[in-house]
């Protein structure tokens, strides 16, 4: 069994939705899972639903909280299955259609007992053909021969903006034609290109709405020390949530994530006031924000954040949890790593950056926020890192010696 599971790509799709379900707060999403658009497609079969979202709106959270909500209602019921796929601009090389789709193949194989017969024969059959890997011809059929023998499918997938465009049609044609019984939802930015790959399709736009926005940010001041203080004083927490629900544009929940950052950083409650009178409007303000947040740090710690940012925004692979600890304890001009340089603590790393960086859970990556924050360092390149490839080839030379 697990050599022939091993003959199939695993792209770990369900890991991620895993973790992107435990940052959701608590009757959050409601008004997706309760809307017409939602049901009618539940309701269907071989229907697709596109639910773009400006940037930082959530998507990918509102789309974990969707496949959660289907495997919930398709629990006991054999002739339903659900898959899903989360696209990621760092990850564009290892996501090839025939990764996606076998990965998306496993999570079907789930509820079985033993593998099906027709996945180990094509498994020997490939074998004998001088070890001939998965491809996607191998795939779909393997796709087709499974959904045969459901009733309904359900295929959830987020940040299609993400997906190659040379990639994108091939993955919907043969998701389309694995039956009329497929049902699709797609997040992506508002983009043009996606809408016209889909074909013909309902609309849903993610978009935060004012509760989810007001109860995110009534659960994150119980989070800080000095915030749950403020928590206590009612006309002073009310002033808190307004304010920020009102700075996020559009309903941004990132835009309200950093801000809300922001605020715990703070030392005294005089400070939270002062800070929250002066809370920017944009994304882009934000990022400038929190960047001179980062410089009014100890130098020592300050100068620890540009590495990590420097590390994490400019490689071209994203690095694990304890390669960017390596990264960090080189020292120029040295032949072997010091082991005491090294920062052993993670929410050290993840705290000096205040915000701008996070572990994903699925693999031990260390990332940035969101893309627009790279989008933010690619276009003030020259403001805070000039020379980051010399800076970064330095250093790896340096470890190789």
């Amino acid at each position: 069994r697990l050599e022939t599971l091993a003959w199939l790509p695993e792209l770990q799709f369900v890991d991620t939705q895993h973790q992107k379900i435990k940052t959701r707060h608590p009757d959050t999403g409601v008004w997706l899972l309760e809307s017409p658009e939602y049901l009618s497609w539940i309701d269907s079969h071989g229907k697709a639903i596109w639910c773009p979202g400006i940037p930082g709106a959530d998507k990918s959270i509102m789309a974990s909280i969707v496949v959660d909500d289907l495997r919930h209602r398709f629990e006991k019921d054999n002739n339903v299955t659900v898959g899903c796929a989360f696209f990621d601009y760092a990850q564009l090389d290892k996501q090839r259609n025939v990764d996606v789709l076998c990965d998306i193949y496993r999570q079907f194989l789930y509820d079985w007992e033993s593998l099906p017969q027709e996945l180990i024969e094509m498994r020997l059959d490939c074998q004998r053909q001088r070890n001939k890997p998965c491809g996607v011809p191998e795939i779909t059929r393997l796709l087709q021969v499974e959904l045969a023998r459901r009733s309904s499918v359900y295929v959830v997938i987020d940040a299609f903006d993400e997906c190659r465009n040379d990639r994108a049609s091939e993955l919907l044609d043969i998701l389309r034609s694995l039956g009329n019984h497929v049902n699709l939802l797609i997040t992506s930015r508002e983009i043009e290109a996606v809408a016209n790959h889909l074909g013909t399709h309902d609309r849903l736009e993610i978009k935060a709405n004012r509760s989810d926005v007001e109860a995110y940010i009534r659960h994150a001041m119980k989070g800080g020390h000095r915030l749950s203080k403020a928590a206590k004083e009612p006309k002073f927490a009310k002033e808190i949530v307004q304010t920020v629900a009102d700075k996020a544009q559009q309903m941004l929940f990132l835009l309200v994530t950093l801000h809300m950052e922001s605020l715990t950083a703070q030392m005294t409650m005089l400070g939270i006031r002062n800070r929250l009178r002066s809370l920017p409007d944009s994304l882009d303000e934000t990022y400038d924000n929190v960047m001179a947040r980062i410089q009014g740090q100890d130098e020592m710690v300050a100068r620890i954040a540009l590495q990590v940012l420097c590390w994490v925004c400019y490689t071209l692979r994203p690095l694990t949890l304890r390669e960017l600890q390596h990264a960090l304890a080189i020292e120029p001009g040295t032949t072997e790593l010091n082991e005491d340089n090294v920062i052993s603590d993670d929410d050290d790393i993840l705290s000096c950056c205040a915000g701008l960086v996070v572990i994903d859970g699925s693999n031990n990556t260390v990332r940035l926020v969101h893309y627009t924050a790279k989008d933010y360092f690619i276009k003030n390149r020259q403001k805070w890192f000039p020379e980051a490839e010399k800076t970064l080839s330095k250093a790896c030379i340096t470890y190789l010696l």
